[in-house]
């Protein structure tokens, strides 16, 4: 049987090669005009070096503060490097220091 048109597969191109679908970047920044770039929970998870259950605990005490987009939750980096901020004491200035820095690698330069 041969294939007509109509026939192939939606996954395959024109000359019969699979076309690949992306996975989304869960740690891609998102910059809406106004607001800055802002940030999944996975992201903020991986950015942090915690967990999601963590993530979910800072929400829950409002450590952070949360943007609703289409139900989905979000950050915005400005008040992730705030939090970070916040979190320093003469202790921790070298951690904190790294956590910008690892910060400063999700924003840019």
């Amino acid at each position: 049987m041969v294939n007509t048109p109509s026939q192939e597969p939606a996954n395959k191109a024109q000359h019969g090669q699979p076309v690949a679908h992306s996975q989304p970047n869960m740690t891609q920044t998102i910059s809406p005009p106004g607001i800055g770039a802002l940030i999944s929970t996975d992201g903020l998870a991986e950015m942090l070096g915690v967990s999601r259950m963590t993530v979910y605990r800072l929400i829950e005490r409002r450590a952070l503060p949360v943007y609703r987009v289409c139900r989905r939750i979000r950050f915005k980096l400005e008040d992730v490097q705030n939090f970070i901020e916040d979190q320093r004491t003469p202790e921790d200035q070298r951690q904190a220091k790294n956590l910008i820095e690892v910060f400063k690698t999700y924003v840019g330069p």
